[in-house]
């Protein structure tokens, strides 16, 4: 047997997962349509998606390690898991630090120095033996 029959192999025997992964797909791109006030479960569900998609093609790189595509693969595998991972933790860190709050506080940050933050190098007085 070669390398390409035990893929084609390999393949055949793992049909469904190949089906279910499309048919989630389907199903996520008609409830975007469908269903806009349901967005914040949309987005777990879909970082879910994302997640799950990561997780098996670094399964597959780790077994196909030296075949063409697999470091294509792998930095698709790495954004998938970085995007799933900053769509599940935005309550997360919502909650953490509020707008308001950070907002608040950079206003007073430049109400109290008189300069924004990146300026204040370049609007500082020099030294007295400048």
């Amino acid at each position: 047997m070669t390398g390409r029959d035990e893929i084609l192999g390999t393949a055949n025997r793992l049909w469904w997962i190949f089906l279910l992964r499309g048919i989630a797909g389907l199903l996520l791109g008609v409830s975007v349509l469908i269903g806009a006030e349901h967005r914040k479960g949309l987005a777990t569900f879909i970082a879910v998606y994302w997640l799950v998609g990561a997780v098996l093609t670094i399964r597959w790189v780790l077994a196909n390690r030296w075949r063409p595509g697999s470091r294509l693969a792998l930095a698709a595998a790495i954004a998938g898991t970085i995007a799933a991972g900053l769509v599940l933790t935005v309550d997360v860190l919502g909650r953490a630090v509020p707008e308001r709050f950070t907002f608040l506080s950079f206003s007073l940050e430049i109400e109290l120095e008189g300069v924004v933050p990146w300026r204040r190098r370049s609007a500082a007085p020099p030294a007295a033996g400048d």
